[in-house]
């Protein structure tokens, strides 16, 4: 049997394949900063019809969205990203459903939380 499975070999092409759309995609909303975005991971259904991308949006100049104003510019292209992973030969193309990945906050956070004194006393 083989080490790594279908699902988990797709999820990588499909992240791969989103990530090099992502590089050559500026989204910018006229009445806002340019931002660019990176794909964390890529989560797959166990039928590969449906995937959860998590991504990561950097803005080379100051933050001017937020998470969902982040995501409503996404959705708006999504058929096209879409349409772009038919390039890839797949059965199915899975629909797409784009989330923030807010692992880097919640880092800091428990981080913080071991950094306060109450809890480094009761670590010692």
């Amino acid at each position: 049997m083989t080490k790594f499975s279908r699902k988990s070999r797709v999820s990588e092409l499909i992240k791969r394949e989103i990530a090099k759309i992502f590089q050559s995609f500026v989204f910018n909303d006229f009445s806002t900063s340019v931002f660019y975005l990176t794909v964390t991971e890529v989560y797959i259904s166990s039928d590969l019809k449906n995937a959860t991308v998590f991504i990561l949006p950097f803005f080379p100049v100051g933050n001017n969205l937020n998470n969902k104003e982040i995501l409503d510019l996404i959705k708006v292209e999504s058929s096209k990203i879409r349409k772009s992973l038919g390039s890839l030969n797949l059965r199915f193309t899975p629909k797409l459903n784009f989330k923030i990945d807010d692992l880097n906050e919640k880092t800091k956070k428990l981080d913080d939380l071991f950094k306060s004194p109450k809890v480094s006393q009761d670590l010692k």
